[in-house]
C-alpha cells in the first residue's frame, strides 16, 4: 500500500503535524514500509496458536506472569523539576497536554 497525499494529510493532522513537501515526501515513504511490514506479519499464519493477552508467556497453572516488578520508589527517581522542566505547560507538577478527544455530550 503506497500512502497518498490524502492520507498522510489526515495521518499527519491527527498527529498535529505541520510538514513541508520535503517531509511529506520522506514520511510517506517510512509509512509505506512500515505498512509493507505490517501486511508480512499480518499473511503469517497463525492458525493454532492462542492469543496472548499479556507481554509475559503464562505460567504452567494458565495466569501470566508479572515480569513488572515490585510497586516501590526507587531511590535514585529523576525530580519532578527536571521531568517536567521541557514541558510547556506544567500544573500541580505535572504535564499539561490539550485535549485529543471530542467531548462526550
Amino acid at each position: 500500500m503506497v500512502l497518498g497525499a490524502t492520507e498522510l494529510s489526515a495521518i499527519a493532522k491527527l498527529a498535529r503535524l505541520h510538514l513541508d513537501a520535503a517531509e511529506q515526501h520522506e514520511l510517506a515513504g517510512e509509512l509505506t514500509d512500515v505498512l509493507a511490514h505490517m501486511a508480512v506479519l499480518a499473511a503469517v499464519n497463525t492458525e493454532g496458536i492462542a492469543p496472548m493477552i499479556y507481554g509475559a508467556a503464562p505460567h504452567a497453572g494458565g495466569e501470566a506472569a508479572n515480569t513488572s516488578g515490585g510497586d516501590t520508589v526507587a531511590e535514585d527517581v529523576l525530580p519532578v523539576a527536571v521531568a517536567v522542566g521541557g514541558a510547556a505547560v506544567v500544573r500541580a507538577g505535572q504535564f499539561v497536554v490539550p485535549n485529543v478527544m471530542p467531548e462526550r455530550p
